[in-house]
């Protein structure tokens, strides 16, 4: 999915995506979220659980997270063979892991994130407009009709950027 936001500081969507604790105090936050490990300066490893309506099953994730920005990593953006571009970007990868001590259970369901790759671009003539692509492949292990599972996946985008947009609004003022 891609879509512009206007009115918006980039490092600002950043650090609500990279720390928790706008997600703890969001308006719908999740049942449970911490993070289990620091991996590295750009890396981290994330349990979060989230609530289902009934009758399902609340869902778990234990993932493995990268940030990373051009202008403040550019070693490692060199090494990863990401875009050498001129304006600023952070892209955010994100793919589910596992630990011994987070093992699968039966309940909450234990979701597998293959790929969440976001990539959030400041516009090089204004800096209040950001651009964000993503790519999700994610199994929530939902066992519901066809139809239903295809109306939930074409929300997903859309319910992933207006949960951004609204989180943005409650801690840094309308967009």
């Amino acid at each position: 999915m891609d879509t512009t936001l206007k009115g918006v500081e980039i490092d600002k969507i950043v650090q609500m995506t990279r720390e928790i604790s706008f997600k703890q105090k969001s308006e719908n936050p999740p049942k449970q979220i911490k993070i289990v490990e620091k991996t590295s300066s750009n890396s981290d490893i994330l349990y979060t659980e989230m609530n289902m309506p009934f009758p399902l099953a609340n869902r778990e994730f234990l993932q493995k997270r990268l940030f990373v920005g051009n202008k403040e990593d550019p070693e490692l953006i060199r090494r990863l063979g990401l875009f050498d571009w001129e304006h600023r970007y952070y892209a955010i990868l994100v793919q589910s892991t596992e630990k011994r001590e987070y093992r699968r259970k039966s309940k909450p369901v234990r979701g597998m994130t293959k790929m969440f790759h976001m990539l959030l671009e400041e516009d090089p003539e204004d800096k209040t407009i950001v651009k964000i692509k993503f790519l999700i492949c994610q199994n929530l292990y939902l066992n519901l009709h066809q139809v239903a599972m295809k109306a939930i996946e074409e929300d997903l985008g859309q319910t992933i950027v207006i949960g951004l947009l609204d989180t943005y609004e409650q801690f840094f003022g309308k967009s």
